[in-house]
């Protein structure tokens, strides 16, 4: 029964990592921030201080889509109440269309 259970381990780790790496943001790109529940205008604020331009809304309820130059702390954004992910044009535009 181990070799099965290790094969699912492996597949699911990969699984992850191949996510990851398509939703990890990157400097110099859109990240689409999604709110999560403590997320509110102190943020928004917090993400200005930090360098962040806020581009438009993101098509996900409440997302925003915004660009930074340079490298910055994905914590950092965490703590402000957003979760970041790299803007797939699918999701940084409104219902799919870019504009």
């Amino acid at each position: 029964m181990m070799p099965a259970t290790g094969a699912l381990a492996q597949i699911g780790l990969l699984c992850s990592v191949l996510i990851a790496t398509v939703l990890w943001p990157h400097a110099g790109k859109p990240v689409l921030l999604v709110p999560l529940a403590g997320a509110g205008p102190s943020g928004l604020r917090g993400l200005a201080d930090e360098g962040f331009a806020v581009t438009g809304a993101g098509s996900l309820p409440h997302s925003l889509v915004v660009y930074r130059h340079d490298t910055f702390s994905i914590l950092a954004v965490l703590k402000q109440g957003y979760l970041p992910l790299a803007a797939q044009t699918v999701l940084c535009s409104q219902n799919g269309v870019r504009g």
